[in-house]
This record gives C-alpha cells, structure tokens and sequence, in this order.
C-alpha cells in the first residue's frame, strides 16, 4: 500500500495524458485503494515543471490531477474518495529547487521530467482525519477549500 500511495504518476511535457511508463503505477494504486477502503479521502496533487507562466502551470496541473482521478474511478475507486488539486510549478519534487536561489540543476531536463508529475497524499483514514503540509509554502493558496481543514497549518 505504501509503495502504491508514493508513486507519482509522470507526464510530458505540455500534456496531461499519463505516460505509458506510469500505467502501472496507477492500476497499482488503484488496487491499492479498491483493498484498502479505510482510506477513505486522497488528495491528487498535480505538479508542472517550472516553465511556463504560473496560471497556465496552474490550470495543467488541475487538468492532470482530474485526469488521474478519472482513470482511478474508471478502475473502480469511488470518485467521493478523491480530491483533485493542482500546484502548478510551485512545489518542485526536490524541495530545495523550490528556494530562493536553487542550484544550476534545478534547471535542467531532468529535473523537469520529475517535476511534471501527479502525487497522492492520504486525508481520511479509517475515519480520522490526518492532518499535514498539503503543499509547499509556494503553493498553500491553492490548497482547494475543501481540502484545508487537514492542512497543518
């Protein structure tokens, strides 16, 4: 399960199809989920890469998070389980590429392959809420309403 749940789901650049390389990440999680239905609410985090304009980045990640929740309820997770959001570029996959004057490597091809990504995190478990860092500090404003009760903070 727990291998399942810190899997990201990987895109291209620009898209919001899921790359063939992460099919199986996400029928893993969906099995996950469809045998463990303690949990009870997931947060599907959409994340883009630091090129392109924070509202486009923004409306992509949103766009690739519904998709990923999409494709979970068609292999049968049920959809009132699942939250979408999406946190543009404001939280890259390496914490310190979200600082004030990141390294030479935060802006390079690779690093953008692992930033362009969807993210799961865990809200509802057997029915208590578990409350944490939803996000990055860049990204706290965009944690969905709905979703801010289980934000530490």
């Amino acid at each position: 399960m727990r291998r399942a749940l810190g899997a990201s789901i990987f895109f291209d650049t620009d898209r919001a199809d899921v790359r063939p390389d992460s099919q199986r990440a996400l029928a893993d999680l969906a099995d996950a989920l469809n045998a463990h239905p303690e949990i009870s609410l997931v947060e599907v985090q959409g994340h883009a890469d630091e090129r392109g304009d924070d509202a486009y980045n923004v409306q992509l990640t949103r766009e690739r998070a519904a998709l990923v929740v999409s494709a979970l309820v068609a292999k049968g997770v049920a959809r009132e389980r699942l939250h979408a959001a999406g946190y543009g570029a404001r939280c890259p996959a390496q914490e310190a590429c979200g600082r004030g004057s990141p390294s030479p490597a935060c802006h390079v091809a690779a690093q953008w392959e692992k930033d362009r990504r969807v993210v799961f995190q865990v809200l509802e478990m057997g029915g208590a809420q578990l409350r944490g860092d939803l996000a990055c500090r860049h990204g706290f404003d965009l944690i969905p309403d709905e979703d801010r009760p289980f934000q530490a903070r």
